[in-house]
């Protein structure tokens, strides 16, 4: 019985790029979802997700208009969120001669509650995909 050589390897590799297309093999779920500050979309920042409820690894992703995706390992995270707004300058940015009158800048609009002490915790598990954060304006 004549056996062809080519298809254990051609089998194999199929086999191997299904799994790679797959992205089963690296253990991370892919997450998405919208942020928003006081009723309104934040119009640009970062959201992290830092593992070991804290102290671990960080895993985050920029956003713009919102929405954010990310790929995150299963786990329990602390979010930390930081968002920004361009503001426009009607003078000089002090310090840099030579700047001109009208600039813009970028303004943090996150309080630190959601950042730096942020107490915001989820758990990745693969069954939920989508995490909203919709953040209360500070009193």
């Amino acid at each position: 019985m004549k056996r062809n050589r080519m298809a254990v390897p051609v089998s194999a590799c199929v086999l191997i790029l299904l799994f790679l297309v797959s992205g089963c093999g690296d253990g991370k779920v892919r997450i998405q979802g919208k942020v928003s500050y006081d009723g309104k979309a934040v119009e640009r920042g970062s959201v992290a997700f830092v593992g070991d409820k804290g102290q671990g690894t960080v895993f985050g992703e920029q956003f713009k208009n919102g929405s954010y995706a990310a790929r995150v390992p299963k786990g329990d995270y602390l979010v930390k969120i930081n968002g920004f707004e361009s503001v426009k300058l009607d003078q000089p940015i002090p310090g840099v001669a030579g700047s001109p009158p009208t600039t813009h800048t970028d303004k943090s609009i996150i309080p630190g509650k959601y950042n730096m002490f942020s107490q915001m915790f989820i758990e990745i598990d693969g069954s939920k995909k989508v995490f909203d954060f919709d953040l209360e304006k500070a009193e």
